[in-house]
C-alpha cells in the first residue's frame, strides 16, 4: 500500500523532530469526538506518549488506513488518527465538506484532546486540510508531514485543462467484489497490487464502497479544493 510506505519514510522526518509539546496518551483505542451539532468523528488512538502525531487519510479512506504503520512510532510519539466527516464510522452529514470545514474539524478534535500543537501527517486530501488549517492557525501545528499530498491543485488543472485523460486498464469492481469487507481486499490486490489493512475495509465497507454494490458517497460530499 502506497500510503503506508509512504508513512514509513516520514517516519524518518518525524525522527528529527523537537521541542514539541510533550501530550501523554490516556486512553489506546477508538473513540468518536464531537466536532459540531450531530456530527462525530471517528479518533484512533494508537498510544505512547510524548509530541502527539496525528494522521490523516487520503479522499475515500478512513484513519484505519495507517494501523499498520502508525503503532510503530508509539516509542516516541502519542500517535492518533482522524477519519474525516463523510467517511467511515465518522458522521455522514448534508454538508460541511469544503476544505475550510474539514480542516477546522482537526482543530476541534486538538481542542478536544487536549493538544495544544500536533504533528499533521496528511496522505493525499489530507495535505490540502492541513496546508488549510497551518495558514490560519499556525499556532496549533508543530510540523506539517506531506504523504504523495503536496500538489498545487490551481496550476494542476491549469496545466491539464487540454490533456485528453489515458484510458484506464485496471478493472471495475463487480457486484461481488463490493459483496462484502472480506471481498474487497481480494478486489483491491486486483486491481492495484496492494492491500489495505482489514480494519479499515471492514469498518468503510457499506458506506463508500463501489456503487456497484448499490450504495453511494454522502450527500453533501463534494471535491472543493
Amino acid at each position: 500500500m502506497r500510503a503506508a510506505r509512504s508513512a514509513a519514510s516520514a517516519a524518518v522526518v518525524l525522527a528529527a523532530l523537537a521541542g514539541c509539546q510533550e501530550t501523554e496518551t490516556t486512553f489506546v483505542g477508538i473513540r468518536e469526538l464531537a466536532v459540531s451539532e450531530g456530527v462525530r468523528l471517528e479518533v484512533v488512538e494508537w498510544g505512547g506518549n510524548g509530541p502527539a502525531v496525528v494522521f490523516l487519510a487520503g479522499l475515500g479512506h478512513t484513519a484505519h488506513v495507517f494501523d499498520e504503520i502508525a503503532p510503530a512510532l508509539t516509542d516516541r510519539y502519542r500517535v492518533l488518527g482522524i477519519t474525516r466527516r463523510g467517511f467511515g464510522a465518522s458522521s455522514q452529514p448534508d454538508s460541511g465538506y469544503g476544505i475550510p470545514a474539514l480542516a477546522d474539524d482537526i482543530r476541534i478534535v486538538l481542542d478536544s484532546l487536549g493538544i495544544e500543537r500536533a504533528v499533521l501527517a496528511g496522505h493525499s486530501l489530507g495535505g490540502d486540510e492541513m496546508t488549510w488549517l497551518v495558514r490560519h492557525h499556525p499556532d496549533r501545528v508543530a510540523a506539517l508531514v506531506y504523504i504523495e499530498a503536496a500538489y498545487d491543485r490551481v496550476s494542476g488543472r491549469a496545466a491539464m485543462a487540454d490533456v485528453e485523460p489515458p484510458e484506464s486498464h485496471t478493472p471495475l469492481p463487480t457486484a461481488d467484489d463490493s459483496a462484502s469487507a472480506d471481498a474487497d481486499p481480494l478486489s483491491n490486490r486486483h486491481a492495484g497490487g496492494g492491500r489495505y489493512p482489514y480494519r479499515h475495509l471492514k469498518l468503510d465497507h457499506g458506506k463508500l464502497v463501489s456503487d456497484v454494490a448499490g450504495t453511494s458517497q454522502p450527500k453533501g460530499w463534494r471535491m472543493r479544493v
